[in-house]
């Protein structure tokens, strides 16, 4: 994005104009240190590159992101300091959050926005549990990450040599535990991450 977006808002008035990263890091077993992040949109971004028809696995981040800050965008505040928190403890901790996210809602509009997000926890979640073991393996205890959407230079300043990106919008989330949705193929998805990061 803005390169590759594929909806009618790629158009006037309001043309797409930034683009979305997730980044990924991990808590590992014996260890009390996070990982360092990994720019999960910039590895399959390289999928991208000198391909006429790239896989579609190179966008999933993108997608991704967006529809994450889409519905965090849509929450209050309250609801957004427990999108914040640590969820990671136990095999229940994603109850515990939409139970914490419907508990800061005061109104019906609030909670169809917890609903919403819920949905979009999971499924980050479970790409970043994705990401994480195809780096770090099965040491992986729980795992955190970033959501993040950057302008790009305005069209009134596309002349201007100067000229710079406006400062990306972060979302940062606590840790979470792992997450698994139905059908996922762990082993695939880290064949084709790592051979784009350059990994065999």
């Amino acid at each position: 994005m803005p390169l590759f977006g594929q909806s009618w808002s790629v158009f006037a008035p309001a043309p797409v104009n930034g683009d979305y990263t997730v980044r990924v890091r991990a808590q590992l077993d014996g260890s009390k240190a996070a990982t360092e992040w990994v720019d999960a949109t910039a590895v399959e971004s390289r999928m991208l590159r000198h391909h006429i028809s790239p896989a579609r696995a190179a966008i999933l981040s993108g997608i991704q992101a967006r529809d994450y800050k889409k519905t965090f965008d849509k929450l209050e505040k309250a609801q957004k300091d427990v999108v914040a928190a640590g969820y990671f403890k136990g095999d229940d901790w994603l109850s515990r959050l939409g139970h914490s996210l419907n508990a800061a809602a005061e109104s019906k509009a609030e909670k169809r926005s917890a609903k919403a997000h819920i949905e979009s926890e999971k499924t980050t979640t479970a790409y970043a549990t994705q990401v994480a073991h195809a780096v770090w393996g099965d040491s992986v205890n729980h795992v955190d990450f970033q959501v993040s959407r950057q302008n790009v230079i305005p069209f009134e300043q596309r002349h201007d040599p100067d000229a710079k990106r406006p400062k990306a919008v972060v979302i940062s989330t606590g840790w979470r535990g792992q997450y698994t949705m139905p059908g996922q193929n762990q082993g695939r998805f880290a064949e084709v991450f790592n051979r784009a990061r350059g990994e065999k």
